[in-house]
Parts: structure tokens; C-alpha cells; sequence
């Protein structure tokens, strides 16, 4: 006899309330979320966006506007679709993720032509690139796509 009633599914929903308690929980219930869908992210991405994904991404990119002397930081990167598209217009970019699965997957996806990075802190507290003039564009704008106001 298989049960799978609301007690079962109470218990799971503790635990997640648990492990989601803490900052440390939350930063591994995100590494082990991203890992465990990386292979499928830019599929599921399209599945749920309708295959609007890259309109967004697109428009992203126009609003930013990189020149060519521009430098770029990917953040939560991905599978590296912004960064790539970023570098069409951009002397150097580079992309930031947890999820080193994701990164090794931007690499490949760019056949190694993206400086990608493993972070296991977010680059806002410790400032993994050097402070210039360099604009430093985020990627999670989901703003971008609202259309005119």
C-alpha cells in the first residue's frame, strides 16, 4: 500500500521551511536547485517563457548599450545567454554564478570563450572585479521587458 497523503507532504514542507531558515541554508538549497536542473535550465527556460526568453534578453542588451571598450559582469550568469550576448558588443565579460554546473555549461555553450566563475559568496559583498569607470550591468532585470510606461 502506497501512501502519499497530506501528512507526507506536511513532513516535506518542514523540512524545506527548515533548511530555508537559515542564510546558509538558503544559499545550498539554491546551489543544489540549480545544479540538479542545469543540464535542462535553457530548456525549461524556454518551456515557461513561451520562447519569449530571448526577447527579453535581447531588449536587455539593447537597453545596456555596451561600447566596445565596455567591461561587463554577468551575475547569476547561468547558462551565460546575457554574457554572450553582451560580448557582442563589449571588449570583455565576464560571467558570475554559484552553480559551478551552470558555469561549466556557458564555457562549453561558448566553446570556452567566456571567462566564466565559480562564486561561492555574491561578488556584491567582496568585489571580485576592480572599481574604475567600468559599468557593471546585472542581468535579472526583469524590468527590462515591461515594454514603455
Amino acid at each position: 500500500m502506497c501512501s502519499t497523503g497530506a501528512s507526507e507532504r506536511y513532513y516535506a514542507d518542514l523540512s524545506l521551511k527548515r533548511r530555508l531558515s537559515t542564510p546558509e541554508g538558503k544559499k545550498a538549497y539554491v546551489r543544489s536547485l540549480f545544479a540538479t536542473i542545469a543540464d535542462r535550465y535553457d530548456l525549461i527556460t524556454v518551456v515557461l517563457s513561451y520562447g519569449l526568453d530571448w526577447r527579453w534578453k535581447l531588449r536587455l542588451v539593447d537597453l545596456v548599450h555596451p561600447d566596445a571598450n565596455a567591461r561587463s559582469l554577468d551575475l547569476a550568469t547561468g547558462t551565460g545567454d546575457i554574457a554572450f550576448l553582451l560580448r557582442r558588443g563589449c571588449a570583455h565579460v565576464i560571467g558570475l554564478d554559484v552553480t559551478q554546473r551552470m558555469v561549466e555549461l556557458a564555457r562549453a555553450k561558448g566553446s570556452g570563450r567566456l571567462p566564466g566563475r565559480r562564486h561561492d559568496d555574491p561578488p556584491i559583498r567582496r568585489r571580485p572585479v576592480r572599481r574604475r569607470d567600468d559599468r557593471l550591468w546585472a542581468q535579472k532585470c526583469s524590468r527590462a521587458d515591461r515594454g514603455p510606461r
